[in-house]
């Protein structure tokens, strides 16, 4: 690679016919032009940077340019020494060829410095991908992302065309209206596929190049009470009260998860959800659960209703579950090791010193190697003393004292709090160490333990439950013993019987108890529901979280689960428009869409693609409308988590080149996406707003945005929403072309009729406003004969008060 070829990409020629052009002609129109877009800081020569600020600012000043003025600015700075001198100004003027060309020499000035601009962008993302850092892969490509997107915006930054005379701005309106008149498409708005919403919107329709706002509070899939805990990453717990959107949580298969919404939901009807282990979650009637059986393959998401109503069901009682843990989670700790730590509390006397009592030979290996370089003693039969060499302080009684062990006896023992947030090497070890010393297996295969104190038999439950086992105590009192041939009452024995994942059983390494370890069927199972049962309503409160499937980790280590208009408004695009339609979810998984989207096209319910409500007839329509729309091809899914503006901007514009246009982008939804840092939310999520509308223009389509309402709207005695209701960001209001609530009445009112839906078109740039009516069915949205829904409502609004009940919306 040669020197020449790392100089970044410049023009001194181009330079110096640009400020010559100025000099000899700063009052033409073909000079003012170039003041208009070429700025200082895109020359690459220091000097004609500063020769040609100075001619900017005298320009702005409305004051005289020629040789001598702009020399005499330069001495009265300090400059003109460092910029050549009087003679390179002249030597400037006089070699320049044409004054007449001074817009190819700007716009040669301007690309160079596009191309330096990118060079020193590319620097700047093999930095983010060469340095090492605590950066995890994903959030490398994002960094990537959002600097290619700066990039394009800085490069694109002054390179608009600018006022131009309204003789040729006419002249292109008027080809516009040719092409329309003539019936071509490409000229016309864009429909939404509800003929009374497009009736309004006529002539214009939906103007391309507009940001379109729909926004409605949220009936959500997940809502537990507010104290129902919350497994953070770090295996520290919190409460859905407390949580906060950016919090690492544990997820379901060790992979980064980021709380993204906090969503309150008001006063819902609650379930107590029991296990087969005896857990107990509170859970409202809309939180969703995916759910496992021998009775269909796969997995399912239902919500608590459905999940109570197929318990009722003979076939399923004792035969759902829900996926278990992994148990990656928590800090790491060199405190000790944690094999030893739970042989200790399993076969360890602990009152005075360490003492140690098995008689095991893998045992008695294990720890001897273990704690080396400390002494293993044998001081009786089966009797072992753990110490240091004379003179020097033993180690693990230091530590043992500092976790509040040493001077316990038997039924005081515990697994020390901080166990329970380690990693998942420590607890399996703990765990380990437990069942090894005080331990057995069943001969039909159970694994049990047992200890004189109850506190570290719940210890043990948690550690099993951490791992994704199933764990549960039980106690034996009345425990008689004979010594010296005397009977003696002892202590009670509490016991506790677990079953283990396949990956934490072979971990279990004691002869003893592996000889009597069958087939594991249940192992992997998951952790059985054992009932479901309707309890008083509660204030609740749901959260988003980022990983893919939307699951999180709640009390005892329960893995618990985390928009019809949109769907509508993308497949009449596709399908009716024959444009591309691009749909970003960053609520619903890919195939919760391709479901919805399925039951929009062919008006089947989904719950026909279920086994309990499956009928051959339906699923065959909804597969035969599915596939019609797979072939169409112009419709675009992207359920990435936690998406930024730039992911959004690089994704469409690339469908624009490979197909040659893009009738819509949808958003679900406004503040599930990543935001730039700002000093406030709302801010933050200004910035998104600006951005999807320039892409918009750019992209000449339009920009479909959901977006969630304030809570504040339920207080009033009329719910229907408006612009002004837009959560966390004022700026959508001012951004947006058209702006669409959508109100349901039956979801404040259970007597009222739950199908029946307002569209509120609150704001429109381009035309009128209204109310339009439609109904919700099977997961999808119709249009109605108006004047017989206003009447309906008319009718409605004479009957006696509505009775408010659930929250909730579209």
């Amino acid at each position: 690679m040669t020197a020449d070829f790392m100089v970044p990409p410049h023009s001194i020629d181009a330079e110096q016919s640009v400020i010559g052009s100025v000099i000899l002609d700063a009052q033409s129109d073909r000079v003012q032009k170039v003041f208009s877009f070429l700025t200082p800081e895109m020359f690459y020569n220091r000097q004609h940077r500063t020769i040609y600020g100075v001619m900017l600012d005298m320009n702005r000043a409305n004051q005289t340019i020629d040789w001598q003025t702009v020399s005499g600015r330069l001495e009265s700075m300090g400059e003109i020494d460092n910029v050549g001198g009087y003679a390179y100004l002249a030597e400037v003027s006089k070699n320049t060829p044409s004054t007449a060309n001074v817009l190819a020499y700007a716009n040669v000035v301007k690309d160079k410095y596009a191309e330096r601009t990118a060079i020193e962008q590319a620097n700047r993302i093999l930095e983010v991908f060469y340095t090492p850092s605590s950066m995890t892969t994903a959030q490398k490509l994002e960094q990537f992302q959002s600097l290619a997107m700066q990039l394009d915006t800085k490069t694109k930054a002054g390179f608009s065309r600018g006022a131009v005379p309204f003789a040729e701005a006419f002249g292109r309106w008027v080809d516009v209206v040719d092409k329309r008149l003539d019936g071509d498409s490409s000229a016309n708005g864009l429909t939404s596929g509800i003929p009374s919403l497009d009736a309004m919107l006529e002539p214009k329709r939906i103007v391309k190049g507009s940001l379109f706002v729909v926004g409605a509070r949220p009936k959500m899939g997940k809502a537990m009470a507010m104290d129902a805990k919350i497994l953070l990453s770090d295996g520290e717990w919190t409460t859905h009260g407390e949580i906060q959107v950016g919090q690492e949580i544990a997820s379901v298969d060790g992979c980064r998860s980021v709380v993204t919404g906090v969503f309150p939901q008001g006063v819902r009807r609650m379930y107590q959800v029991t296990f087969e282990d005896g857990r107990v979650v509170k859970a409202a009637d809309s939180h969703l659960w995916e759910i496992l059986s021998s009775k269909f393959n796969g997995s399912r998401v239902v919500d608590t209703d459905k999940l109570a109503d197929m318990l009722e069901k003979t076939r399923y009682q004792g035969r759902i579950c829900v996926p278990a843990v992994s148990g990656d989670f928590g800090k790491n700790t060199q405190l000790i090791d944690g094999w030893v730590l739970g042989a200790l509390l399993g076969d360890g006397s602990l009152t005075r010193g360490v003492k140690f009592t098995n008689s095991e030979d893998y045992i008695l290996n294990r720890m001897a190697n273990s704690i080396s370089p400390l002494r293993f003693v044998k001081v009786a039969e089966n009797d072992y003393v753990i110490t240091n060499k004379k003179g020097c302080k033993n180690p693990l009684l230091e530590r043992l004292r500092n976790f509040g062990l040493i001077g316990k006896t038997a039924s005081q023992k515990e697994i020390p709090e901080f166990i329970f947030s380690s990693n998942k090497e420590t607890r399996i070890g703990v765990m380990a160490g437990l069942l090894e010393t005080d331990g057995w297996v069943e001969k039909f295969g159970c694994i049990r333990f047992s200890s004189s104190s109850k506190a570290l038999a719940e210890g043990l439950v948690r550690l099993v439950r951490s791992l994704g086992g199933v764990a549960r105590e039980t106690l034996r009192s009345d425990i008689a013993y004979t010594y010296k041939g005397e009977v003696h009452q002892g202590l009670d024995a509490h016991m506790v019987s677990l079953r283990l994942p396949d990956s934490i059983l072979a971990r279990i390494e004691s002869p003893r108890l592996r000889e009597n370890l069958g087939v594991n069927r249940l192992g992997n199972r998951g952790v059985g529901i054992k009932s479901v049962i309707e309890i008083l309503p509660e204030e609740c409160l749901c959260i988003m979280v980022s990983h893919p499937s939307h699951l999180y980790v709640t009390n005892d280590y329960i893995v618990t689960h985390n928009t019809t208009l949109y769907l509508k408004m993308a497949i009449h695009c596709a399908t009716e428009e024959n444009l591309p339609a691009i749909m970003f979810s960053l609520e619903m998984p890919e195939e919760q869409i391709v479901e919805r989207s399925v039951s929009q096209i062919s008006g089947v319910s989904p719950s026909n693609f279920y086994l309990d409500g499956y009928d051959d007839n339906r699923f065959a329509l909804a597969s035969a409308k599915g596939l019609s729309l797979a072939e169409n091809r112009n419709l675009y899914i992207d359920d990435t988590p936690g998406l930024s503006l730039a992911h959004i901007v690089s994704e469409s514009r690339r469908i624009k080149r490979e197909r040659g246009a893009v009738g819509m982008v949808l958003v679900d939804y406004l503040t599930l996406m990543k935001a730039e840092k700002a000093e406030r939310n709302d801010l933050a999520y200004g910035i998104i707003t600006k951005g999807l509308k320039a892409l918009a223009k750019e992209l000449n389509c339009v920009v479909v945005l959901l977006t969630q309402l304030n809570r504040d709207l339920e207080k009033r005695t009329n719910k229907r929403p408006l612009p002004s209701d837009s959560r966390d960001t004022g700026q959508i209001e001012q951004d947006c072309d058209y702006w669409l609530g959508i109100y349901r009445e039956g979801a404040y009112d259970e007597n009222a009729n739950q199908q029946d839906t307002e569209l509120l078109l609150r704001l429109n740039r381009h035309g009128e406003t209204g109310v339009v009516y439609a109904e919700q069915r099977n997961g999808a949205i119709y249009d109605v004969d108006q004047a017989t829904a206003k009447q309906a409502r008319e009718q409605s609004q004479n009957e006696q008060p509505r009775r408010y009940a659930k929250k909730g919306g579209f």
